[in-house]
């Protein structure tokens, strides 16, 4: 196995014990029905390489988070996840497009960052995160003031409820 491919391995086994960790804090803050949103994939051909199968492709499209709930009361919860253990959350964390989904849920419903440290350490914040932006990070210790700590009582900036 190559250098970049443990590295890789590294990254996605830790990405994927964040996803689970931000998926009970969301069922602790009562998120309803979480799911993950699957990202369209698209194999276009294999290679044997060394004894062993590799698949090329590509993301077909971007999607709008990494998970989808509810509310009690039935208002869509979109969820963006970030595994960041050594510093603080940046703004170019989130991929070019992540910004903008979050802000145009954000509209019409409740969007929400889930900012995992480590297992102990898991902020939830809801979207547009106050003072956060291009150029921009949010500490520990002020997500911690802003993190939630019950979904029903997010409000719509927008829709104002």
């Amino acid at each position: 196995m190559s250098n970049r491919s443990r590295i890789s391995s590294r990254a996605n086994k830790k990405g994927r014990a964040g996803e689970k960790i931000a998926n009970s804090a969301l069922e602790r803050i009562g998120c309803l029905m979480v799911e993950e949103i699957g990202t369209p994939f698209k194999i276009i051909g294999r290679k044997v390489f060394n004894g062993q199968t590799w698949l090329q492709g590509f993301w077909k499209s971007k999607v709008s988070g990494d998970r989808r709930c509810v509310r009690q009361d039935g208002i869509s919860v979109l969820v963006e996840t970030k595994m960041i253990t050594d510093r603080s959350l940046r703004w170019s964390d989130f991929k070019e497009h992540q910004p903008d989904r979050l802000d145009q849920h954000a509209q019409y419903a409740i969007s929400l960052v889930v900012w995992v440290r480590d297992v102990y350490e898991v902020f939830i914040l809801q979207w547009p995160i106050p003072g956060f932006g291009p150029g921009q990070g949010i500490t520990p210790e002020r997500a911690q003031e802003l993190t939630i700590d019950d979904v029903n009582q997010c409000k719509s900036p927008k829709l104002g409820w």
